[in-house]
């Protein structure tokens, strides 16, 4: 079956096939080993900068890709698809970015946050990731994907 396709403005079609193959956004999936510690502002300076230390050698955070369309994204979260909990990663987040400086953020910014559950977080054969809300310690925390 072919499809005829009349173009009245051939750039500007172009451009919106261009955006309805590939996606008009880019949805990174980044995982979180907590909340990081730099967030608690209940904690001193010096407990905080304990607790960056601890939370670097378990990983902090890890950007592990991208999709151009978001059930992708979590479909591969919600699938654990290439062990991304790694046996650490508490957190997963989906953010969806844009082209432009800092990822577009100004243009409308979502993300889709999810926790690991199981018998314990770190057991990756008994648990997987379920959608949560945004904790209250990062509600205006952005930019998890791009550091």
């Amino acid at each position: 079956m072919k499809a005829v396709v009349v173009i009245s403005n051939p750039k500007k079609s172009l451009k919106r096939a261009f955006e309805f193959l590939l996606g008009r956004y880019a949805y990174t999936v980044t995982c979180l080993y907590d909340i990081p510690p730099y967030c608690d502002l209940s904690l001193s300076k010096e407990e905080r900068k304990a607790k960056m230390t601890e939370y670097r050698n378990h990983g902090g955070a890890r950007t592990f890709g991208w999709y151009h369309h978001l059930k992708d994204a979590k479909k591969a979260i919600l699938e654990n698809r290439g062990d991304i909990h790694e046996c650490s990663y508490k957190y997963a987040i989906i953010e969806r970015l844009s082209q432009g400086v800092h990822g577009g953020w100004m243009h409308g910014y979502e993300e889709y946050w999810y926790e690991w559950s199981g018998d314990d977080w770190r057991e990756t054969d008994s648990g997987g990731y379920h959608p949560i809300d945004k904790p209250e310690l990062v509600k205006k925390v952005i930019g998890w994907s791009w550091g």
